[in-house]
């Protein structure tokens, strides 16, 4: 301890001696404030607003979403531009913070009537590429065969890369039906269902592959019994790494089950492509639609197919979506999942979506009687459970909602596509109110939300937040409380309220306020102020009462006293500070003794009312 502290030391220690023995006849307030705080919740549901709306609008056709959940693109195939009717055009919307704006407006550069550029859609885990599908656009004058196109971002600014299109190409084709994308966007699977091959609408499906800005046909991929009218590439998915593919053939016939449908894997061996495996559900039916729809988890392990006409327990066309899990080069069916509250011609199974670890699933309807849905699976072990039922605000009696439905790797950000109304919705089911882990899509309940992590458990002692109640910046996403954010409250009047600095997660250590600190300011001129002792985190010197019944020359006395005091202390204090250490310290300490006994002997006396 320097000597200027040992110096404000001991005037503090006399001060106090010299304020208990003036309290003789003196009283004593120990009020100490508090303070109150509210937040406001945030809403859990987006709209991304169709910028050019009309009549016969079919936006959100086709949705995808960036890995992060940032990047949303939603097409609409139907829009015309510059007069020029149905050529189509893909939307672009970022998300920065907990709001949604449109970036920018795609077409195709040599876009024409009836195009139907938007029909199919996919993004690159990093959001940059963009791969749409325009299967009605004709080449070199051959009608529908079918185009997809590249588009990459540099900033905020999207421009065209490329135009693919089949080396076969022949009319009516409708390459570009379906579009993936590997998680780099490096790869690209593109289906054309129409593709005839010495038969009637066999299909087939393409890979391209980009090298530095160039893309280039790597290979086309048929099945080995390839059948007309099978319509394979009618939905088509990639794993993240784009080495698994799987391709739906919703109208192939099997064991004379007509129109049952079938998907089929495909592995990538260095730079060739060979089927792995044909699936087909397990409880076949004719007109099923299975393989209307494909999904595969990033690592390709897991598939997701819908087949949308599936009766289930006699209920016509309510749809269903079916499971299958890979183990080594073998795959077989884990699930067949339906909705809950199925209802005849749902045709549940429409689109599908999958996290990235293939635990949580979307899917959505293609209803002829209701507004639509979408519904939310959960996978536990190796069980499937529903757990949410995803749905819109009322657009009309036709908007389709579940048409279309992307899904970020994270299963955090669900983004619907409502083929008939004005708009795509974005989903976030972290964040919504909750008491116990049951109660979130994710099994973590903190702070009152469902929460992305544990986040540190909710303990409220630390700078996590998961709320925006608790001083996080948006609902169910676990981080840095905000600056500001009380973590740990004063125990005293003499303790220092710790706060969070908005950027570290551990709450800063507790501290006692420092000697000389006032803990209860003077009221009045014959009212000394109070002062913490840089010890306890409670204690505050007795007050000095202002309204005593002191006659005026007991005051004055009074004042004398402890003006003359004050003096000896300072000449005493000044002859310390000249000696040596271990002795300044001894006296210091002595005197915050007979302080506290005098303290305490004001108390006694108080309690006894003498």
């Amino acid at each position: 301890m320097n000597k200027n502290a040992l110096l404000l030391r001991f005037y503090q220690v006399a001060g106090w001696m010299i304020f208990l023995l003036l309290q003789s006849a003196c009283g004593a307030d120990n009020a100490v404030p508090t303070d109150n705080l509210s937040f406001a919740l945030q809403s859990l549901q987006d709209q991304l607003i169709n910028p050019e709306d009309y009549p016969g609008r079919r936006f959100g056709h086709s949705v995808a979403l960036s890995a992060d959940g940032n990047t949303a693109l939603v097409a609409d195939d139907t829009g015309s531009d510059s007069g020029t009717s149905a050529n189509g055009a893909a939307y672009v919307f970022v998300k920065n913070g907990a709001s949604w704006s449109q970036q920018q407006k795609l077409i195709a550069a040599d876009k024409s009537a009836a195009d139907y550029f938007g029909f199919s859609v996919a993004l690159s885990a990093d959001g940059n590429t963009a791969l749409i599908g325009t299967p009605y656009s004709d080449n070199s004058g051959i009608i529908d065969s079918g185009a997809a196109y590249l588009f990459v971002r540099s900033g905020n600014s999207w421009s065209q890369q490329q135009k693919l299109i089949a080396a076969d190409k022949t009319a009516n084709d409708e390459f570009g039906h379906s579009v993936a994308l590997s998680a780099e966007g490096t790869t690209a699977l593109i289906g054309a269902y129409h593709k005839s091959d010495a038969m009637t609408w066999n299909g087939a499906a393409y890979m391209f592959v980009r090298s530095g800005a160039n893309w280039s046909q790597q290979q086309k991929l048929t099945t080995a019994d390839r059948a007309s009218y099978d319509l394979f590439g009618y939905s088509v998915a990639l794993s993240a790494d784009g080495n698994t593919a799987l391709i739906g053939a919703r109208e192939k016939t099997a064991s004379g089950s007509l129109s049952n449908g079938a998907a089929y894997a495909f592995i990538k061996n260095g730079t060739s492509w060979s089927q792995q495996q044909k699936f087909l559900a397990t409880d076949k039916a004719q007109f099923d639609h299975f393989g209307e729809s494909v999904a595969l988890s990033a690592d390709g392990n897991t598939a997701l197919i819908g087949a949308e006409n599936a009766d289930i327990n006699g209920t016509n066309d309510s749809g269903a979506a079916y499971v299958f899990v890979r183990s080594g080069t073998s795959w077989s069916q884990q699930q067949k999942l339906f909705a809950s509250d199925k209802v005849s011609s749902d045709h549940f199974g429409r689109s599908v979506a999958l996290s990235g670890d293939g635990s949580t699933a979307v899917i959505g309807l293609n209803p002829v009687f209701t507004e639509g849905a979408a519904y939310v699976f959960v996978r536990a072990g190796s069980n499937w459970a529903e757990r949410q039922r995803l749905a819109a605000a009322a657009q009309g009696s036709r908007v389709d909602f579940g048409y279309s439905v992307a899904l970020s790797p994270d299963a955090n950000i669900f983004l619907i596509g409502a083929d008939g109304g004005p708009a795509a919705y974005v989903f976030s089911l972290l964040g919504a109110p909750c008491n116990q882990n049951i109660d979130c899509l994710r099994g973590i309940c903190v702070d009152g939300v469902c929460c992305d992590t544990t986040c540190g458990g909710g303990i409220g002692s630390d700078c996590q937040a998961c709320s925006v109640k608790t001083g996080a910046k948006i609902d169910g996403v676990c981080g840095p409380a905000v600056v500001g954010t009380v973590c740990r409250p004063n125990a005293g009047v003499c303790d220092v309220i710790e706060s969070c600095d908005g950027s570290v997660l551990s709450c800063p250590g507790d501290r006692i306020a420092s000697v000389g600190t006032v803990c209860r300011p003077s009221t009045e001129p014959n009212d000394p102020p109070e002062y913490c002792d840089g010890v306890s985190p409670t204690f505050c010197p007795a007050d000095l009462h202002t309204g005593c019944s002191c006659s005026l020359g007991q005051s004055q006395a009074s004042q004398a006293g402890s003006l003359a005091l004050l003096l000896i202390a300072s000449i005493f204090a000044l002859r310390l500070l000249r000696s040596n250490h271990t002795t300044t310290q001894t006296l210091m300490k002595s005197l915050q003794a007979g302080s506290a006994k005098l303290a305490r002997a004001q108390h006694k006396r108080l309690s006894s009312g003498s």
